[in-house]
Parts: structure tokens; C-alpha cells; sequence
């Protein structure tokens, strides 16, 4: 017999062998065990490949308003926000996430997306209309104005007038606003670098106003 067959049969034996141990050793014994730690690395290699592709903002606003709001009239008050908050999460880059809420559509949503904001720590500033920032205000959704450097509203002390801003009027031209901060390390949660960058948002705002 040639080497060559000698090295063809070992080949053919071999293979014999383990494709008998691979059905009757492994699959029997340990095809289960195999199977979910294989299904478990799929989900893991999963989420990290979502958590790498989600965004991570360094500032969150919501506006509410009784109207839609075109995300692209935002762009002033984006670009506000990100001077005010930089690079805060420290990722290399600064974004802004700014969440619009119309009530005017279906309330059966959007007054649920609104309580869904209100009890989220990373939305500090909301820009509200009149009633709804008397409402949540009154509700406790708010903290003091004042105690953030700002001449409170007359009609609450929960808010501070922010109308005739040039970064408000480009998406809600004509119309009474107010900001109001939701500052959760008052009560231990939150982060404070998110109520600075708030006020100072703010503040950039109501500079703005002549």
C-alpha cells in the first residue's frame, strides 16, 4: 500500500471517529449545554452591538406645546444646549437629545409620553405653555425657580417666562412659554452636572431676550 493511501485511510478513520463522537459522545451528552451557551453569546454579542449603536446624550430638553414642533426650527436651542452642557458623559462628542410633545395630537399618547419625561432624571429643563407648566407646577413635577438664580413668573413660582427668545421664537413664534426644572438630586437621584447645564441653558435663553 503507497503512502498516499496509508495517508487517505488515517484521513477516512479519522473523520469516521469523530464525526461517531461528535453524534453518539458530544450531541448526547452536551448538545443542550452547548446550544444555550451559544444561544447566551448570540444575546450578549446582541446587546453590546445595540449598546454600542445607541446614542449617549450629554442633555436632555423636553418642549410640550399644544401645537407640532419642527425638529429642524430646533437647531438654535440645540446648539445652545451643547455649549451649555459640552461633553458631559466624556464619550467625545456633545449631543442633545430634545424631545417634542405635541398634546395636540392624540392625548391618549401624549399626555403618557409626558408623565414618561417627568419621571426620567436626565430631563431637567421643560419648556412648557401656560397651563401645563401651572399644573405640573402646583403637582410638585417642579422645583422653586428662584433657587436657580431666576425671577419666578407671577402666576407661579414654579417657572420663569422665556418668551422673545430669538431660540424660541424660530419653533413656537407668537407664543407664551415658560421653562421649569425638574431637579432630581434634590431628592438624591439624578446628577448634578445636568442641573448645571440646565441653568445655564436657561440662562443663555433668558439673555437672549431684549
Amino acid at each position: 500500500m503507497h503512502l498516499t493511501d496509508l495517508t487517505n485511510t488515517y484521513i477516512i478513520v479519522t473523520v469516521k471517529r469523530f464525526l461517531y463522537w461528535w453524534h453518539n459522545v458530544f450531541t448526547y451528552h452536551y448538545g443542550r449545554i452547548a446550544l444555550c451557551v451559544l444561544a447566551i453569546a448570540l444575546i450578549v454579542i446582541v446587546l453590546i452591538q445595540s449598546s454600542l449603536n445607541t446614542p449617549k446624550f450629554d442633555m436632555h430638553i423636553a418642549v410640550v406645546l399644544t401645537a407640532p414642533v419642527s425638529y429642524d426650527a430646533t437647531e438654535r436651542l440645540r446648539t445652545m444646549a451643547a455649549e451649555a452642557c459640552g461633553d458631559l458623559n466624556g464619550d467625545g462628542d456633545v449631543t442633545v437629545e430634545l424631545v417634542t410633545v405635541d398634546l395636540s395630537a392624540d392625548p391618549s399618547t401624549t399626555y403618557q409620553q409626558l408623565e414618561l419625561l417627568l419621571v426620567q432624571p436626565e430631563y431637567v429643563l421643560f419648556i412648557l405653555e401656560d397651563n401645563e407648566s401651572l399644573v405640573h407646577g402646583r403637582r410638585g413635577d417642579f422645583n422653586l425657580i428662584e433657587n436657580y438664580g431666576f425671577i419666578p413668573d407671577s402666576g407661579s413660582p414654579f417657572r420663569v417666562e422665556i418668551s422673545g427668545s430669538p431660540a424660541i421664537e424660530t419653533f413656537a413664534p407668537g407664543r407664551t412659554l415658560y421653562a421649569c426644572l425638574a431637579d432630581w438630586t434634590t431628592s438624591g437621584k439624578g446628577k448634578r452636572e445636568w442641573t448645571r447645564a440646565a441653568v445655564d441653558l436657561l440662562d443663555r435663553i433668558i439673555g437672549e431676550i431684549q
